[in-house]
C-alpha cells in the first residue's frame, strides 16, 4: 500500500489503477464467456468523473469532458449517460433494460446513438478512448479540492477523509462524499 502526502499524485495513482483494473476486467472471461463489463464501466466512469472534477469541481458527477472523448455527444446525451451509466450503475447496480453493452474489439465512437439517444456502449472502445484521454491530461492534472467541512474541519478531497473518535477509539472512513458530514461524537 502506498501512503500519499500529495492529493494530485494520489489521484493520478488511483486513476492509473482504475484504468489497469478495467483492462483486466475486460480481458478476463466469466464462466458464461462474457467479460466483467459492468465493473469495468464503474471504473471507467470513475476516471471520467475524476478528470471532469479537476476541470470544474461539482457536488455530483461531472462527465462534461465526455465531449472531448466523443465530440458528437449533446448535452442531453451527456445527461443520459450520467444518469443511465454512471449514477444508476454505481448507486443502484443496474442500467436501463434497453441499453446494450458490447465488449467487441472495434474502433468506433464508444457511445452509439439511435434517434439521438445513447442506447449502446462499446466498453472496450470507451476504455481505449478514456486511456488516450487520460494520457493527454495527466501531466497537468490536479485533483479536485473540496472546501473545508465546517463540522469536521477536514479539507482536501473528501475521499481521503477519515474521522477518528478518540473517546471510543474508532476510525470512520467515509464510503462516499455524503459521509463527510458524519459527526462521530453524536453517534
Amino acid at each position: 500500500m502506498t501512503i500519499h502526502t500529495d492529493y494530485d499524485e494520489q489521484a493520478k495513482d488511483v486513476i492509473e489503477e482504475y484504468i489497469l483494473a478495467a483492462n483486466i476486467l475486460l480481458e478476463s472471461k466469466k464462466e458464461n464467456g462474457g467479460v466483467y463489463g459492468y465493473a469495468a464501466l464503474v471504473l471507467i466512469f470513475s476516471v471520467i468523473d475524476a478528470v471532469g472534477q479537476s476541470d470544474k469541481p461539482t457536488n455530483g458527477a461531472n462527465l462534461k469532458c465526455l465531449k472531448e472523448i466523443q465530440s458528437n455527444l449533446t448535452e442531453k446525451n451527456i445527461e443520459q449517460i450520467t444518469q443511465w451509466f454512471r449514477n444508476s450503475l454505481i448507486h443502484v447496480g443496474t442500467i436501463p433494460q434497453n441499453i446494450i453493452i458490447h465488449s467487441r474489439e472495434v474502433e468506433c465512437d464508444p457511445f452509439i446513438k439511435h434517434e439521438e439517444e445513447v442506447t449502446e456502449v462499446e466498453v472496450k472502445c470507451l476504455l481505449k478512448k478514456v486511456r488516450d484521454f487520460w494520457e493527454t491530461r495527466k501531466k497537468t492534472f490536479k485533483a479536485a479540492k473540496i472546501r473545508e467541512d465546517k463540522k469536521t474541519g477536514l479539507s482536501g478531497p473528501i475521499y481521503n477523509a477519515a474521522l477518528v473518535d478518540e473517546s471510543i477509539g474508532t476510525t470512520i472512513t467515509p464510503a462516499s462524499s455524503g459521509c463527510v458530514n458524519i459527526d462521530p461524537k453524536s453517534s
